[in-house]
């Protein structure tokens, strides 16, 4: 399970009482890599963020709703598309 930004709060706080990071990281559900990132980035901004992972998107969620939309409409007028189709219909769209 991943890190909530209390546990990185609690863990940086026990840094700061005077722990080291690895002793840190042995009881808590922090890596000491993460953390290291996380006293790096609050020394750098004053704060933490949490990012997420996995790949951006590469077409905004409305464009991708279009997209969906037209192919169910296609196929509703009796024209399946092919997924070439799709691929030069959102190459058209993002450009």
């Amino acid at each position: 399970m991943a890190p909530t930004l209390d546990d990185i709060i609690a863990a940086l706080s026990r840094i700061e009482q005077g722990e080291t990071p690895s002793a840190v990281a042995r009881s808590s559900p922090l890596k000491r890599t993460s953390i290291y990132k996380y006293m790096k980035m609050r020394e750098k901004t004053g704060s933490i963020q949490i990012g997420k992972r996995g790949a951006k998107l590469c077409m905004p969620l409305n464009l991708e709703e279009d997209l969906v939309t037209w192919v169910a409409v296609m196929q509703r007028a009796g024209w399946p598309v092919e997924p070439y189709e799709v691929i030069i219909k959102a190459s058209t769209i993002v450009a």
